[in-house]
């Protein structure tokens, strides 16, 4: 996953066979919304991950923490980037934490 600081521009992609080329892939779709300072946040291989973001009536916070994480589930990824968006963004009145991503790799066998 790639971002921005200050932005809701987000590039994540999945499915991709290494980490460089994923990797790649997203800062190429993070620098697609005109983005030039875009930078890995999470890389991630057979697991889920979201992206926890902080709102106030619905609207990004661009000066909020933003949580990136990667977890065995989408459900266990999901509190987690909550508990710790809440926590990072407590300080603000009226903030609510928001899960705008969410996937689950397939995973990747190969035969020896």
């Amino acid at each position: 996953m790639g971002s921005i600081d200050s932005t809701t521009s987000y590039g994540v992609t999945s499915g991709k066979i290494s980490k460089s080329e994923a990797e790649q892939d997203a800062l190429r779709r993070c620098a697609s919304h005109g983005e030039d300072n875009c930078e890995i946040a999470l890389s991630y291989e057979n697991q889920c991950a979201v992206i926890a973001e902080p709102q106030i009536d619905g609207k990004p916070l661009s000066q909020g923490f933003v949580r990136f994480t990667g977890a065995a589930t989408i459900s266990k990824a999901s509190g987690i980037a909550l508990r710790n968006c809440k926590s990072e963004n407590a300080a603000t009145a009226n903030i609510e934490c928001k899960i705008v991503y969410r996937n689950c790799t397939e995973q990747f066998f190969q035969e020896f």
